[in-house]
């Protein structure tokens, strides 16, 4: 409750059925909402993320015309490199 005081939320202005079940919701969530800033092994951003896709892309734009088979296969040895 103290931290819905702190976000600036009046408890005792609230009127509509809305913005209860609202308030409802972010009680039972808040205890957890920001858990993952607490977690040192997890990035802050998806950067990493998108760099492993662009290359991936990229190095299938250039061997596009495999086969299905070597597709997979493709896949499997970019995974295992990058590894």
């Amino acid at each position: 409750m103290q931290n819905l005081l702190n976000l600036g939320i009046k408890i005792k202005s609230i009127t509509s059925d809305g913005d209860k079940s609202s308030i409802k919701a972010i009680k039972k969530v808040l205890p957890n909402m920001f858990l993952y800033l607490k977690d040192d092994k997890k990035p802050n951003t998806t950067n990493s993320l998108e760099l492993f896709f662009g290359h991936l892309k990229g190095n299938l734009n250039v061997h596009r015309g495999l086969s299905l088979a070597n597709l997979n296969n493709f896949l499997k040895w970019f995974l295992y490199n990058k590894n």
